[in-house]
Formats: structure tokens, C-alpha cells, sequence
């Protein structure tokens, strides 16, 4: 159709054509824009999003680090003051726990305290028979135990050192009499020692027989050795007369804090000791029994005639005589090929 035949409506329809179009494609241009501009927006929102939970993430392990470090801390304080309360109780051990009223009422008082558990294995139970301190309280309340236990035990130890004062608790040693007779005996049948049980033994039951005499401790490297190896020498020779005498001691590093009946029960559960076992004495000092000053005494040791250690060991021979002496490094295996000589 020639151009001039075209209607002005029509070239105004034409116009507002292109410019409906025109709008059309700004509009789409700007749907784009906008669209790419939520993407963005909510791309980003994804990355805080996620930011946000690794944040989060750290935030708890570090939470859960911290509430497990402290309660690693709490525990080893508890573990500290668990020691130090076995320190108390080990530290009047003598005068205190082995007095069976003056332990009852440590125990009860432990009760009642609601903090601590304190009991000793019983029969069949842990073979080291340690006291236990089961500790179920904060620190602070505990070391408020600790510090009830500390003044009960000074207490209860005053008392006993006031009555052995007055003399109620002397032990009855022929040698309070004449302290230094040890220094005039040549033969061991003078001498008596309470047993494991508390009885008093006189030495004159041995006559006849050879004996070796040691010091033992339940807490020593080396316990579990020695007890092995004495047994197996009793098994051996005790048909042939040997007699072997265990004395338990606290005085070397504190390896025997135990009392009379727990020691029983230690080395008869875990050693089958059927061997002599008798109550806890000293072997050095102006306290040692005077068995001992005289074995010390009648014998030579290397770098000193004092006892150096747990588990030094004493031969007497058949005539009550002490013949020979082994240090504490000596095991009695080592022993074994010196006893038929004796017996």
C-alpha cells in the first residue's frame, strides 16, 4: 500500500506499538535486573546463613571443650583432695585408725558429711585394700571435709597419746622392763612379738627350727615378688622346719599404711600366705623392736648395720642364732641354695 494511502490513526497505532514494545523490553530488562539482584541477595543469604551455623558449630565444640576441661579440672582437684585425705588418715594411722573405736567414728563422721564415701573393701573385694574417699561434692565442700577429718584425727590422736600417757595403751614388751636386754642376748627364744591378731607370741615355740625373718610392706615395687618367692621357699622347706616371720612396717616411704587386718586379708587373699605374719613394728630407731636391734645388731649389712629398705631379710639358725643377713635387693630365690645348710 503506497505510504501515502496510510491512515494517521494508523501510523499513531504504529507509535504506540513501538513504544509498548520498547516499554516491554525496559520491562524485561529490568525482570532481569531484579531477578539477578534476588540471587545475589539470596545467595548471600546462604553464605551468612552458613557462616552463621559454622559459627555456631564452633561455638558449641568450644562450649563443649570448656565444660569438659572443667570437669577435668574438678576431677583432678577431687583426685588431689582424694590424696590428701588418705594422707590425714594415713598420717595417724598408728594412733588413730588402728584403734577400732577411733575409726568408727572417723567412718560415721564421713557419713554424715554426706560428701565423701569412705569405707575398706570387704572380703573378696580390691586385694590393695586401700581406704576409699568416693568424693560427691564440690571442691569447697569437700576440702571443708578434708579440713573436719584433719581436726577429728588430731583430736582422736591427742586422746591416744594422752592415754598412752597414763599408760593404758603401752605394748607389753618384756623389754619394758630392762629396755636393753637385747644388748645381753645371744639367742632369739628370749624374745616375744605380738602376731597379726594381737596375740603376744613368746619366741621360745621356735626352738629348734631355722627361721628367716624379714620386714614386708604391702605398697613396695617390691611386694608382689618377694611374697611369690617366700611362699614358694615355705611350700618347699616349712616339711624340713623351716619358719619364715613376716613384719610389716610403715617406715620406708610410708608402703605399709595398712592396719593389722587389712594386711591379713591382703596377703592371704592375694598370696596364700599361711606363713607367720605378725603385728606392725618399727625396725629403726629409738622405737624399733627389740628383735630387731639385736638381728641389726649380731649382723653386718653393707653401708651401715641399720635396715635400708622393705624386705630385708635375717637367717636364724636352729640354735637361735642370727647367721646371715640379706639386703633388701636380694630376692629370696637367691636364698634358696643357703637354707638346706640351716635346716
Amino acid at each position: 500500500m503506497p505510504a501515502e494511502e496510510i491512515s494517521e490513526e494508523t501510523l499513531a497505532f504504529i507509535e504506540v506499538i513501538n513504544i509498548v514494545v520498547q516499554h516491554v523490553a525496559e520491562i524485561r530488562s529490568l525482570l532481569d535486573y531484579y531477578k539477578y539482584i534476588a540471587q545475589e541477595k539470596q545467595s548471600k543469604c546462604v553464605r551468612l546463613a552458613n557462616t552463621a551455623l559454622d559459627s555456631l558449630n564452633e561455638l558449641r565444640e568450644t562450649l563443649a571443650e570448656a565444660k569438659k576441661q572443667r570437669e577435668l579440672e574438678l576431677e583432678m582437684l577431687r583426685g588431689k583432695l582424694v590424696t590428701e585425705m588418705v594422707d590425714v588418715t594415713y598420717d595417724f594411722h598408728d594412733d588413730v585408725i588402728r584403734n577400732a573405736a577411733s575409726r568408727n567414728e572417723i567412718e560415721q563422721m564421713m557419713k554424715d558429711f554426706n560428701i565423701v564415701e569412705y569405707n575398706i573393701p570387704p572380703q573378696g573385694g580390691d586385694p590393695d585394700m586401700d581406704i576409699v574417699y568416693k568424693l560427691t561434692g564440690l571442691p569447697e565442700d569437700v576440702a571443708k571435709a578434708k579440713f573436719a577429718l584433719r581436726e577429728k584425727c588430731d583430736a582422736l590422736a591427742a586422746e591416744s597419746k594422752r592415754k598412752k600417757q597414763r599408760g593404758q595403751q603401752i605394748d607389753k614388751y618384756w623389754t619394758a622392763v630392762d629396755p636393753n636386754k637385747w644388748r645381753k642376748t645371744r639367742f632369739i627364744y628370749e624374745f616375744e612379738a605380738k602376731d597379726i591378731d594381737g596375740n603376744m607370741v613368746n619366741f621360745e615355740k621356735y626352738r629348734g627350727h631355722p627361721l628367716l625373718i624379714v620386714n614386708v610392706a604391702s605398697r613396695c615395687g617390691g611386694t608382689d615378688r618377694n611374697y611369690k618367692q617366700l611362699m614358694a621357699l615355705y611350700q618347699k622347706f616349712a616339711e624340713k622346719g623351716l619358719r619364715i616371720l613376716a613384719f610389716p612396717c610403715n617406715q620406708f616411704h610410708n608402703q605399709e599404711p595398712y592396719i593389722e587386718r587389712d594386711i591379713k586379708e591382703f596377703v592371704t587373699t592375694r598370696y596364700g600366705v599361711n606363713f607367720d605374719m605378725f603385728s606392725k613394728i618399727h625396725v629403726l630407731g629409738a622405737e624399733a623392736h627389740p628383735i630387731y636391734n639385736w638381728l641389726v645388731n649380731t649382723t653386718r649389712g653393707t653401708l651401715g648395720d641399720y635396715i635400708k629398705w622393705n624386705f630385708t631379710k635375717f637367717i636364724v639358725d636352729k640354735k637361735g642364732r642370727a647367721v646371715q643377713r640379706y639386703g633388701p635387693n636380694v630376692d629370696p630365690e637367691k636364698i634358696e641354695p643357703d637354707i638346706p645348710k640351716y635346716l
